[in-house]
């Protein structure tokens, strides 16, 4: 039984790369990932999603500074206005559910939170679960609740924009962050 052999640019080869885990993926593996959340997001071909520019490692995030949160959804909830302290805070929400106390949400999700209500030093309250949710930056938010997503199996679906300003890692562009199984 002879294996197919594949031949891929340079940049492709890299790119596949940035989305392997070093002594644990090999290519095949780092394929099956990309074409396995490809069929998760329900596209047949290439050209389904035009506006995506990238889809996004949530193991390896890039630098979010200056982005957009364009849609996101956590679980089966599509989030409103959605930016990324409101998506941590709909996954903590989420999260607290499954864990069912404080002490075990803290044990799943790295951001600072406080039992009950705490507004000072960035605080807000999620009174749905009594605990109040330190603001972070766009970095930090994501780098939380995708962790969170993960330990607790909630689904993550989130496209967003890098702004066309200096500073910006990819300016102009748009990417998409998917977590978990569909």
């Amino acid at each position: 039984w002879a294996m197919p052999n594949i031949t891929v640019e340079e940049a492709t080869f890299a790119r596949l790369q940035s989305h392997a885990v070093p002594l644990v993926d090999t290519t095949d593996t780092v394929v099956n990932r990309a074409l396995d959340a490809l069929e998760r997001s329900g596209q047949d071909g290439p050209g389904e999603d035009p506006e995506v520019d990238q889809v996004v490692n949530p193991r390896r995030l890039p630098d979010l500074t200056h982005t957009k949160v364009l849609t996101a959804r956590v679980g089966n909830e599509t989030v409103e206005r959605p930016n990324w302290n409101r998506l941590l805070d709909r996954v903590v929400v989420a999260a607290m559910q499954q864990a069912g106390s404080f002490e075990r949400l803290g044990r799943v999700c790295p951001a600072n939170m406080a039992k009950g209500r705490k507004t000072v030093d960035g605080y807000h309250h999620l009174s749905e679960i009594d605990v109040s949710v330190q603001g972070l930056s766009a970095n930090e938010a994501c780098g939380a609740l995708v962790e969170t997503a993960r330990r607790v199996g909630t689904r993550v679906d989130i496209s967003f924009r890098w702004r066309d300003k200096e500073g910006a890692a990819h300016p102009g562009q748009t990417g998409r962050l998917i977590e978990g199984l569909a």
